[in-house]
């Protein structure tokens, strides 16, 4: 009930950053009324006050604990975190610990939270696809999957799902993802391994709803190894062509210039060959002159 009152609340007052050219997000659960509701002084120390980490915490928790009725919860979390850094910051660092320590078999709904949150467009999008892929300090989902290879590989498999699935849905991430390509190719080139060292599972067998923390090979984990590679292939590719790019550009560069200094050198031999030709015409001119003087002094 609450998290709906707050949605029928205006929260604008508590962004930190500017919407810029951004469009207004759209509430999925009500209907938006051409001026929302002021919202009361206590509900306000709830969200946004000192006390606001304690309710950020437990709407988390409700994610793994009644995912059936996170509806209204996502809604509101998305609401509240549109252009608004600090909240954004909060509910970030309370997904980056769930992921880390819940069970396995609970992952689900969070990472559900957490697409739609990297998803969302605003001012702040690059930056939580950073904090979300890299942490602060290098604790983001990469870090979660080195980590885990060894003791909790099903949860370093569930973050390379995550991470997968991410880049399809969003080009923003796809991008990001170009960007640290290497740190993403030892994770496609881990999860190619664990494949390669386990049998086939029974296919009631799940790597995101059973309980143990080993890794399983299913057809799921294939499918994702396969789009995994596709996506390291792409971002590879781009890397070769931009290196394409720039050797053509300088062998341009390389081939203007040598053609430049051919240009200068024939204009310099040019001008010394007709420069050499008029001064031996001039010279052939005096001795005809002298000739003819000779000539006279001979009838004289």
């Amino acid at each position: 009930m609450l998290a709906v009152m707050i949605l029928y609340c205006d929260v604008s007052k508590f962004r930190t950053i500017d919407q810029g050219d951004y469009p207004p997000r759209q509430r999925t659960l009500i209907i938006p009324t051409s001026k929302p509701l002021a919202m009361p002084s206590d509900m306000q120390q709830i969200l946004f006050a000192t006390e606001g980490i304690k309710y950020i915490r437990e709407v988390i928790l409700m994610f793994r604990e009644v995912p059936n009725a996170t509806t209204a919860l996502l809604d509101m979390l998305l609401h509240c975190c549109y252009c608004n850094d600090t909240f954004t910051l909060s509910v970030m660092m309370m997904i980056h610990g769930q992921v880390s320590s819940a069970p396995t078999n609970e992952l689900k709904h969070i990472l559900i939270l957490l697409l739609e949150l990297l998803m969302m467009e605003d001012p702040l999008q690059g930056k939580r696809l950073k904090l979300a892929v890299e942490g602060n300090n290098n604790n983001g989902l990469l870090e979660i999957i080195r980590k885990c290879t060894s003791t909790d590989s099903r949860r370093s498999y569930q973050c390379i799902k995550f991470l997968v699935h991410l880049s399809n849905k969003c080009s923003m991430a796809k991008e990001y993802l170009m960007t640290i390509s290497v740190r993403w190719q030892w994770a496609v080139n881990w999860l190619k391994k664990k494949m390669s060292e386990h049998y086939w599972t029974p296919q009631n067998v799940s790597n995101e709803s059973s309980t143990g923390r080993s890794f399983q090979r299913t057809m799921s984990a294939q499918d994702t190894l396969a789009e995994a590679t596709a996506l390291l292939d792409e971002l590879n590719t781009r890397d070769d062509d931009g290196e394409h790019i720039e050797n053509d550009e300088e062998e341009e560069e390389y081939v203007e210039g040598d053609s430049n200094t051919k240009m200068e050198v024939n204009g310099s031999s040019e001008g010394s060959e007709v420069n050499g030709n008029e001064d031996s015409s001039e010279s052939s001119k005096t001795l005809v002159q002298d000739d003819v003087g000779d000539l006279d002094d001979i009838d004289t």
